[in-house]
């Protein structure tokens, strides 16, 4: 049960985390060209902080992309480094194993 209820959970995360950023674009697309009305401009306002969302989201996906690629790196290193590291174990020192 539990793990069904994360499933949909993380699901639903992501839906909305798509659909602000869709939403958002679309904003920003049918806004553009409005008749602005000058510095106090609501539209504009709302377009600074539509940009600011996308800024923020964005950062938060590229930090995530970068921890997740760097650990990936780790781990083909590692793996690479397997054959070569020496592992002992006692058929490799030919100890004698009596009961």
């Amino acid at each position: 049960m539990k793990k069904e209820f994360k499933r949909h959970l993380i699901f639903l995360v992501c839906l909305c985390f798509i659909l602000v950023s869709l939403f958002s674009l679309i904003y920003i697309a049918e806004e553009a060209d409005h008749d602005c009305t000058g510095e106090f401009c609501p539209i504009c306002a709302c377009i600074h902080i539509v940009k600011q969302t996308l800024k923020q989201l964005s950062s938060g996906i590229v930090a995530s992309f970068a921890i997740i690629s760097s650990l990936i790196v780790a781990l083909a290193a590692l793996i690479a480094a397997l054959p070569i590291l020496p592992c002992s174990t006692p058929i490799n020192q030919k100890i004698r194993m009596n009961n």
